[in-house]
């Protein structure tokens, strides 16, 4: 198994789009914080409240490694390398193991890193505004935006071996996060929302004292790594069964 999770190392860090994702990471995380700290949103300067919404980046660092998961997945398919990778590895489920294990640990470093990133930038901004001390859980925060990140890296795997197909695949979990819950349950039915994956994501970096809309965080991190377990055996077990053509 190590020597398959260096072998998918290679793999993820090889691959232009892993590169591509890291460089849109690293610009609108910071852009994304200082932005935060001027758009208050009806938010105190400086509160709880607020100093979330400016450290709220794991909508960006989620969504990317959502899109590396699918692609290092389905990226075997589309470019052919299933094909050897099984050859190589004729026990599939050791391949989708050391896939999960690889992009969920590199998605809980991304978002890690970003989180710090928009911190290192945030702290000086919000003190050109007079906030000199930070209010909230911060390693709450930390620790919540790093397992986000990892458990969407998961699902990303887990639908990109579903699917098979890079195009669909991005369309089907994009669409979902994008449409069917950012824009149409988070506004017309978050009871229902916040039970589901980008529900749970946003809980993960807000207090529970913050909003009652919201599932407690170590509710929503239970909810998540329910998910990322559940779709996870289920590409498993597809990936096993299904020939390769």
């Amino acid at each position: 198994m190590t020597r398959l999770i260096r072998a998918e190392i290679k793999k993820l860090t090889s691959t232009l789009g892993f590169w591509i994702a890291m460089a849109v990471i690293g610009a609108l995380c910071p852009l994304a914080a200082v932005a935060n700290v001027f758009s208050h949103q009806g938010y105190t300067l400086g509160s709880t409240e607020h100093i979330h919404h400016v450290l709220a980046v794991s909508a960006i660092t989620s969504l990317a490694m959502l899109a590396i998961g699918i692609i290092t997945m389905a990226g075997e398919y589309r470019h052919g390398t299933i094909a050897p990778t099984f050859l190589v590895t004729p026990k599939r489920h050791r391949v989708v193991a050391a896939k999960v294990i690889t992009v969920g640990g590199t998605g809980a470093v991304v978002g890690a890193a970003a989180f710090l990133l928009a911190l290192a930038v945030a702290v000086p901004t919000l003190s050109t505004k007079g906030v000199h001390h930070l209010s909230g859980d911060i390693p709450q925060l930390l620790v919540g935006t790093a397992l986000a990140t990892g458990l969407f890296g998961i699902l990303g795997v887990a639908v990109g071996a579903l699917f098979r197909n890079t195009v669909i695949a991005m369309v089907v979990a994009l669409g979902w996060a994008w449409i069917v819950e950012a824009a149409i349950l988070q506004a017309f039915a978050p009871q229902v929302d916040k039970w589901l994956p980008t529900g749970a994501n946003l809980a993960l970096t807000r207090s529970a004292t913050v909003t009652n809309d919201l599932l407690n965080p170590w509710a929503a991190a239970v909810i998540l790594v329910g998910y990322a377990v559940l779709l996870s055996g289920a590409a498993t077990r597809f990936t096993v069964r299904r020939d390769i053509a």
